[in-house]
């Protein structure tokens, strides 16, 4: 079941947790199976990477990596706001480095 209440950057119910002292993503022993301990955490990274061959044994490779490819938005659970169960902070957004190698 997703770890979701409402929309936006909510994602937890806070009057779903009573307990004093619980603090979010940390499991608890009195948790019920499955229990909520923070948001989803989805990422796809990509790696491509072409290698030249040139003269006097030299190799050129062109790498092209991305992180968080399809730019999903990832709360974090320890910048929870416990009162309202808003999340306050996101995790880093795509990211993409060129990069080139030689090789002799």
């Amino acid at each position: 079941e997703p770890c979701r209440a409402g929309g936006g950057n909510r994602f937890l119910n806070p009057d779903a947790f009573t307990l004093t002292g619980y603090r979010l993503g940390e499991t608890s022993q009195m948790s019920r199976r499955g229990a909520c301990d923070g948001p989803d955490f989805v990422q796809v990274d990509l790696s491509l990477q072409k290698t030249i061959p040139l003269k006097n044994g030299f190799d050129l490779q062109l790498r092209l990596e991305t992180f968080n490819l399809l730019n999903r938005t990832n709360l974090v659970a320890a910048a929870v706001d416990t009162a309202c169960g808003q999340a306050r902070a996101a995790r880093d957004a795509r990211q993409v480095q060129l990069g080139l190698r030689l090789t002799f």
